[in-house]
Parts: structure tokens; sequence; C-alpha cells
């Protein structure tokens, strides 16, 4: 399987996309979306765990991890936004980390890579859409989702990324 875009070099922030696990792994067929502005929130989830030991205080631990994400894009007439929540199954998303024209002001060198945050699987929790005709600004989508499987920072964690798809039983190509 090949992940969506390259060495991108633009300012574009990213995409909401249907596949590789949320529909048809066909490039022609993908349902793409590119993000504009994006934020994500990284957390762990704590279990309670009195015991008498603690004196009366609450003892807790981390159990697991955690993450949502909130990104705004452009509206596409032709690629709704609001459709991907009409998907039976989830989407995935690819976050640019920077933009990798420049690098400390220079142009890249050929062993600058863009770097960006993966997750083959998202669920939507909701689609917004957002006119705003007062600034003259485009009429813009917001969409808030949780993760429904890790996390990659790629190419870093290309290694792992493969390791969790064979242990997912998704194919690597």
């Amino acid at each position: 399987m090949t992940l969506p875009g390259g060495q991108i070099i633009s300012g574009v922030g990213g995409c909401i996309f249907q596949g590789p696990y949320g529909g048809s792994t066909s490039t022609s067929q993908v349902f793409r979306i590119d993000v504009g502005q994006w934020a994500l929130d990284h957390k762990y989830n704590q279990a309670d765990c009195t015991h008498s030991g603690t004196y009366g205080a609450i003892s807790r631990r981390r159990v697991s991890y955690d993450w949502t994400f909130k990104a705004t894009m452009p509206m596409d007439l032709s690629n709704l936004a609001e459709l991907l929540l009409w998907l039976d199954q989830s989407v995935s998303i690819r976050l640019n980390l920077g933009d990798a024209t420049y690098q400390n002001g220079q142009q890249p060198g050929e062993n600058y890579v863009q770097k960006y945050y993966f997750a083959p699987s998202v669920y939507l929790r909701n689609v917004r859409t957002i006119l705003d005709a007062a600034g003259k600004d485009v009429i813009r989508c917001e969409a808030e989702g949780e993760g429904n499987s890790l996390l990659f920072v790629m190419p870093d964690q290309a290694t792992q990324w493969s390791n969790y798809q064979t242990a997912m039983g998704w194919p690597t190509s």
C-alpha cells in the first residue's frame, strides 16, 4: 500500500481521505479532501487504582494512549466534506508537519523529506460548514474526529507502520 502524496512541497496542511482501509485502495477512487489547518490532541487514559496503601487518596495508572483531531478545509463543491460522514467505515488522515519547500530559508536538499502524522483509521465525530461572507472568505468545513488506530510520524516510524499493518492483517503493498 502506498500512502497519499510523496514529498509534499506546498503549504497544504494534509488531507482526509477514504482508504486505504476506509474503502477502496485504488488511488483513482480515493475520496480526498485537502486540509488547510489542523490541531492534534495527544492524551493518555488513566484508570483509578484505589487500594488501602494510599491513605484514602486515589491512585491512577496510565492504561492507554488516545488522540483526537480537528481540521479546517476550504469547501470543495465537487468533494463535499460531509460526505465523509456518510461512509460506513473510518477514514484516514495525513497531517503535514510544516512545509518541505524550505528548510532554514534554503531550498531543500536531496536528503530533506516532508514529515507528517499518518493514521490509517479515524472516525469522524462531526463536520461543520462555516460561511464568513462578511470576511469575504471562502466557505470552510471543520471536521472533528478520534483515532481508531495508532498515529504514526512518517517517515520516521515507517518500520512501526509496517509492523502495525502486519499485526492487523492488512496488505503491505
